[in-house]
């Protein structure tokens, strides 16, 4: 099961300068691939308000639409707070950690693919360790934060090279014109459609990374 905070993950491509047009589900299946099967990829973000913010929840609208189209991906909201000038996303850091820990005591799944490098979801990390499951976390070096890492069994580093196949067109481009920008109202990014790897690096200190070839195709 994957779990994608997209609010760092833009912000993270917007400042290596990448694309921004990433296909969740091939993104997905690429984190899970070869020894793990793909459920499903939850992808999370902040939303305009569409009464106070018609224009804006506009533009969201078209990528909205996009990713309701990509197989296997759910995409789910909360709002977007304008406050002092800028854009803060309320709630998705809760609902992220609500939804990985709860799906895990449910048992719907054996391993949890975390797209962020926020420290404050790595009491829900442990959580679902807790549950007896495993997570992979992945994240730009730059965005990932240490008490996620040091929570997490597994990490992916993230890098240009490896979403080469994440995009719709198969093709990663590097014209220094990406999808994603910065406002200058504070910080939040938006795609020109509104919207606000790697390869797997074992802990040093766990002994089962070395058999991970070894085991039989897990849920993930």
């Amino acid at each position: 099961m994957a779990f994608i905070d997209l609010m760092n993950l833009y912000e993270s491509l917007g400042q290596q300068g990448l694309n921004t047009n990433l296909d969740y589900y091939r993104f997905s299946c690429k984190m899970a691939e070869p020894h793990r099967r793909l459920i499903r990829c939850h992808v999370y973000t902040g939303a305009y308000d569409q009464t106070r913010e018609p224009d804006r929840y506009g533009k969201q609208v078209a990528f909205f639409n996009r990713v309701h189209r990509m197989p296997f991906v759910t995409l789910k909201t909360r709002p977007l707070l304008s406050r002092g000038g800028t854009y803060i996303q309320k709630g998705v850091d809760t609902l992220i950690a609500t939804d990985m820990v709860s799906m895990a005591f449910l048992n719907h799944y054996d391993i949890a693919l975390l797209v962020s490098g926020d420290g404050d979801l790595a009491p829900a990390v442990e959580a679902v360790k807790a549950a007896g499951k495993q997570i992979v976390v992945a994240a730009f070096p730059r965005s990932r934060s240490t008490a996620i890492g040091n929570a997490a069994d597994y990490e992916i580093v993230l890098n240009a090279a490896y979403l080469q196949e994440c995009y719709h067109d198969h093709i990663a481009r590097h014209d220094n014109k990406p999808d994603w920008k910065f406002d200058a109202d504070g910080g939040t990014g938006r795609s020109s459609e509104g919207l606000v790897v790697p390869r797997l690096v074992s802990r040093p200190d766990d002994p089962s990374a070395s058999r991970e070839s070894e085991r039989s195709p897990r849920r993930g």
